[in-house]
């Protein structure tokens, strides 16, 4: 698969883990550990501070999801 340029990644379409949950029926537990190691994803972190828990946003590529949707396809 040839790299992608930041330029064309801020152009391909991010999907929530709980979005993929809901179109292609998976359980959400399954979407986020999946793509959890998975260098594409976009994984941001917020720190614990003294009041607020840390909290952690992860959004999946397009592309990524279409591999993972390839694969499972395969696995049948």
């Amino acid at each position: 698969m040839p790299k992608l340029t930041a330029a064309a990644t801020l152009i391909e379409r991010f999907f929530s883990p709980r979005t993929l949950t809901e179109r292609l029926d998976l359980s959400g537990d399954f979407i986020r550990d999946y793509f959890q190691q998975s260098p594409d994803i976009l994984l941001i972190n917020r720190p614990e501070t003294r009041f607020k828990r840390a909290y952690s946003t992860m959004r999946i590529p397009e592309s990524a999801a279409q591999r993972m949707i390839a694969e499972l396809r395969k696995r049948r």
